[in-house]
């Protein structure tokens, strides 16, 4: 029941057939299939990447805007309670929203961005 001095001297009390199968744990992989499964999952991998980044980038986006409403919402309110009018009122929250959104615009170029800038045309 031993194959190259490795497996059971008798299968009997062990619960196993006793039978013996070569092992692949030392294999590098040097097969046609193994370098295709490699491809595909590191395709799928730079696939799912781009997509969380793209997420990514509108989570945060979504975010920035939640804060600055959240804070022209409580101008309105302060204003409101001062009794001011409805136009006074809405042109103050519009010239908050357009200076908050200003200041958290990005200055982060991407590299593409930068190329295209420097393109001669």
């Amino acid at each position: 029941m031993s194959y190259n001095n490795v497996g059971l001297k008798t299968a009997k009390g062990s619960s196993t057939s006793g039978h013996i199968q070569r092992s692949l744990a030392g294999h590098n992989g040097s097969n046609q299939n193994y370098h295709r499964r490699n491809q595909r999952v590191e395709s799928t991998r730079t696939r799912e990447s781009v997509s969380n980044k793209s997420k990514d980038s509108k989570l945060v986006d979504h975010l920035q805007k939640r804060e600055i409403e959240l804070q022209v919402s409580e101008l309105r309110d302060q204003l409101e309670d001062g009794n001011d009018d409805d136009e006074t009122i809405e042109q103050k929250c519009n010239e908050l929203r357009e200076t908050l959104s200003n200041t958290n615009k990005t200055t982060y170029t991407s590299r593409k961005e930068r190329e295209q800038a420097r393109a001669p045309r």
